[in-house]
């Protein structure tokens, strides 16, 4: 059966959507995770865990900063208490935290949530293989491959469906570098950078981690829930940074109500269009139709 995952921006949008149909939220953890709103200390997280349980709804926390050596001694604490609170799942990206969570003897699933390398049913299978329970398909790949993958794998896999993709990020603060170059000063949360050969702009931010940009148009993809849904993809996940709440909430409606109208594409239509109407920039279907064509250069 699909779940639908929500990553909420603060604390009020959980209690809120908890209300919803929703199986789940993803959040971060307090110095350890990238291009996640809702990044909570040990405390909240404590306190959020225990709400959600009673609520019989899933957490999962998210652990994908690069980590240093020096990040080590505090994460260690971090994941024995983690375990201890019972979550649903670690999301980690640094592939260092499956051997430190091995000598911890840490019995919380994990799951590999990387943007950009899950690909293939060959690399889900041989980290499932390794003991991660989770996989956080990449954006970049097709519909097509995301179904092949889930049909060739026992690995649970999870799909973004809603929201704007990470494209990339830095360790560098760049935009107070750039503003201090031209003696400007920062006023804004959120930027946007521009790219000429596509003529196109990208959302950009930073954190004391870095910056941080994403993609130019926000993630719908409403209209493959049915494929979804039938192919049995374990998670399905709606992201809500830099979208108004009440819009999300909304949205977040829309989808609760495919996952009911998988055999009425017209329904489905119409959702998507509400989708499209209450997302705060213009949406598009990210790579799900775009297959990566690869071209071999001749020898000049």
């Amino acid at each position: 059966m699909t779940k639908l995952l929500v990553i909420p921006s603060d604390m009020k949008d959980i209690k809120e959507l908890s209300d919803l149909k929703i199986n789940g939220f993803i959040v971060g953890l307090s110095q350890y995770s990238n291009f996640v709103d809702l990044q909570l200390t040990i405390p909240k997280l404590k306190i959020i865990t225990k709400e959600l349980k009673q609520k019989e709804k899933e957490i999962f926390v998210v652990i994908n900063k690069v980590i240093y050596n020096e990040d080590i001694p505090l994460l260690r604490e971090y994941l024995l208490i983690l375990d201890d609170l019972k979550i649903d799942g670690i999301l980690y990206e640094d592939i260092g935290i499956i051997k430190i969570c091995q000598d911890l003897n840490i019995k919380t699933s994990l799951g590999w949530m990387n943007s950009h390398l899950l690909t293939n049913h060959q690399t889900c299978n041989y980290w499932y293989n390794r003991g991660v329970a989770y996989g956080f398909l990449a954006n970049e790949i097709t519909l097509n491959e995301m179904l092949e993958i889930k049909q060739n794998t026992n690995i649970k896999t999870m799909v973004n469906v809603f929201g704007y993709l990470p494209v990339a990020q830095s360790s560098r603060h760049l935009i107070t570098n750039y503003l201090a170059f031209i003696k400007t000063k920062n006023s804004k949360k959120i930027y946007n950078i521009f790219e000429a050969e596509k003529n196109t702009f990208f959302p950009i931010y930073e954190d004391k981690k870095g910056t941080y940009i994403l993609s130019s148009h926000i993630l719908n993809a409403i209209d493959v829930m049915p494929k979804l849904i039938k192919n049995k993809v374990d998670y399905v996940c709606l992201n809500s940074v830099m979208i108004k709440k009440d819009n999300f909430i909304k949205i977040c409606e829309c989808f609760i109500e495919s996952f009911n109208n998988i055999n009425k594409p017209l329904i489905i239509k119409k959702l998507e269009a509400k989708v499209n109407e209450w997302s705060d920039n213009k949406t598009n279907k990210g790579f799900l139709y775009n297959e990566t064509i690869y071209r071999v250069k001749t020898n000049e």
